[in-house]
């Protein structure tokens, strides 16, 4: 109980004139980063998924660009006997390619990041010293869902890739 132990250490040092006592939770200081920790939070959940749905757009927007540009590259294979599920895997191997790359480099860049922050805090609060943790679940977490994410982009454009019938592919886009 806080409050007890505030009124025993006041008791004990009663002949030496405590005028006041206050609670961590009543210091402006111990208020100010309380709050700045939540705004962190606040930032840490939703800026990423931000992030993640603004480049699932560029992405799903770049393949399907791709698809219409490789159209006659896309007929010539499938007259070669490329099966759809050939095509199909194809350009979701785009897809995997920039999940596995911007996971790798969020996880690099987000480690450098949060080191730099918290020195920035520790250095602030005269802190004397800091611990850094990697999470695995976390990271395997993130790469799953940005994996996911660029899944989900880019499986429209594969599919209308993989469903062009040969004839019609080799032929120039009329929409072009």
């Amino acid at each position: 109980d806080v409050r007890a132990v505030l009124r025993a250490v006041e008791d004990e040092l009663g002949r030496s004139r405590v005028v006041a006592s206050t609670l961590r939770a009543d210091q402006p200081s111990s208020f100010m980063l309380a709050e700045e920790i939540d705004q962190n939070r606040v930032m840490a959940l939703f800026l990423p998924a931000v992030i993640l749905a603004i480049s699932s757009s560029s992405l799903f927007i770049a393949l399907s660009r791709l698809v219409t540009s490789q159209r006659r590259e896309i007929g010539l294979e499938k007259a070669l006997g490329y099966s759809d599920a050939q095509v199909l895997c194809q350009y979701l191997s785009f897809a995997l390619v920039v999940a596995a790359l911007g996971a790798a480099l969020g996880f690099v860049l987000g480690d450098v990041l949060a080191r730099l922050i918290a020195q920035q805090y520790v250095d602030m609060l005269g802190v004397p010293f800091l611990e850094h943790h990697v999470y695995p679940e976390i990271v395997a977490g993130s790469a799953a869902i940005s994996t996911a994410a660029c899944l989900l982009a880019g499986i429209v454009p594969a599919l209308r890739s993989s469903r062009l019938p040969p004839a019609q592919a080799m032929h120039a886009d009329p929409n072009a």
